[in-house]
């Protein structure tokens, strides 16, 4: 993938994460999806992700496939559902901006992914295919997630140098401590702690935003309306953790 490729789908990846989170607010027809179809939305949400996740990775992929490497792929199932990675450590050596690219790849992918997406969503107006969308673009939203090794976190740690912080993932109050006792890596440290707040207040932003229009439509429809939804998602994380049970039993 090129540098203008993965440029372009990055910035469509920010703007649609800020629309939808902020600006859309998609109440009425969220609602409406969940209360309707949950098993239905629920099932169209998973097959969804699970694509996004493949097209994700497979950014990464192309994007290191660029500079002749050719990186390992792997698959694994979590509590909250499947993954797969793509295995960049073979860029470590090569300049900044090859390995900022190559950590960018997916991210750009979801760009693209939710561009189609959201016009379609825009043009036909269907409350499932918009419950998708905002579904899609909350699993995108995980991406920025430094509190995990996420893309974000990646590309920070390329940008400024900061291999040795181990923490990075972790709570901002760590970070603090970290900030205070080891001057080598505060540069980084700091950086971390602005994008710590920049997307704690898109969070809030959001939330704010969102929250009087869901609590409008609970009204209106009554909180019964919520018992099917309910009911769904409980046997659905009933299921996740069989599941993950189980797993953990096979490879003991």
């Amino acid at each position: 993938m090129s540098t203008v490729g993965v440029c372009i789908g990055t910035v469509l990846t920010l703007s649609w994460l800020i629309y939808w989170m902020v600006f859309a607010v998609p109440a009425a027809q969220l609602y409406a999806a969940i209360t309707t179809s949950p098993l239905v939305l629920l099932a169209l949400i998973a097959a969804a992700c699970a694509v996004k996740l493949l097209l994700h990775e497979v950014g990464h992929y192309a994007a290191a496939t660029t500079v002749g490497i050719r990186p390992t792929v792997g698959f694994g199932l979590y509590f909250t559902g499947p993954v797969a990675y793509v295995d960049l450590s073979p860029l470590d050596t090569r300049p900044t901006a090859v390995r900022i690219r190559a950590d960018l790849g997916g991210v750009a992918i979801d760009g693209y992914v939710l561009t189609i997406l959201s016009a379609t969503a825009i043009h036909l107006v269907n409350n499932i295919l918009t419950a998708v969308v905002v579904a899609i673009t909350a699993a995108t939203f995980g991406s920025f997630n430094l509190t995990e090794k996420s893309d974000l976190y990646w590309v920070l740690r390329d940008r400024f140098s900061g291999r040795a912080v181990t923490e990075c993932w972790d709570r901002p109050l760590t970070l603090v401590k970290r900030y205070r006792r080891d001057r080598s890596s505060q540069r980084f440290v700091r950086v971390l702690l602005t994008v710590y707040a920049a997307l704690f207040l898109l969070q809030l932003t959001a939330f704010i935003r969102w929250l009087p229009d869901m609590l409008e439509e609970i009204a209106v429809h009554g909180a019964a309306s919520l018992t099917g939804p309910a009911v769904v998602m409980a046997f659905f994380l009933l299921a996740a953790a069989a599941a993950h049970i189980v797993a953990r039993r096979h490879t003991q």
